[in-house]
């Protein structure tokens, strides 16, 4: 199970990904994007300090997931994440808890905001299971008024959190990999 710097060989992966209909519907962004266009966001955020962009892998050379960090600035950032239609039922679990203890625990953040569509009830259960809290609900977004979920948690009560959960995060670990075999 690894975090990896996404590179120019998994951005085909990632585009598959990001424009599959069940990741484009929970996206604020909800047109397909182009090849060119994929390419050209690649180029911009490759160096860009204030975003990184990782691929998950479960097993190594097996990518499952994208989680991204933008906006980052003063021990704080935003945060989005989608996975593989095919990835195995509890992945998104494992693969967040990874992505929270490498925010606030390998890179000592200390505040991550998200926000997600109110529609993407699968996204908002997993806020809320990892100990994010609520902020504000609205945000207009190109011409279309969006109703969004929005969300805070900070590294200290994430160190609470991340204990609650690491029974859970094992069993579901053992239960994908038993799967594989």
């Amino acid at each position: 199970m690894t975090l990896r710097t996404i590179e120019n060989k998994d951005l085909s992966l990632i585009l598959n990904w990001r424009n599959h209909p069940e990741v484009r519907k929970n996206m604020i962004n909800q047109h397909i994007i182009t090849q060119e266009e994929h390419y050209q966001w690649y180029l911009n955020i490759k160096n860009d300090p204030t975003r990184q962009w990782l691929i998950y892998e479960f097993e190594l050379g097996n990518p499952v997931g994208v989680i991204y960090f933008t906006d980052i600035k003063n021990e704080a950032a935003s945060w989005g994440f989608y996975m593989s239609a095919n990835a195995p039922k509890g992945m998104g679990t494992i693969m967040l808890n990874e992505a929270l203890n490498y925010y606030f625990i390998t890179k000592k953040m200390k505040k991550l905001h998200s926000e997600v569509l109110k529609a993407n009830s699968k996204s908002i259960h997993l806020h809320h299971k990892f100990g994010f809290k609520n902020a504000q609900n609205l945000r207009n977004t190109d011409i279309e008024l969006f109703q969004l979920s929005k969300f805070f948690l900070f590294n200290n009560d994430w160190s609470h959190i991340k204990e609650k959960l690491e029974e859970e995060v094992k069993i579901k670990k053992t239960l994908i990999l038993s799967q594989l075999v």
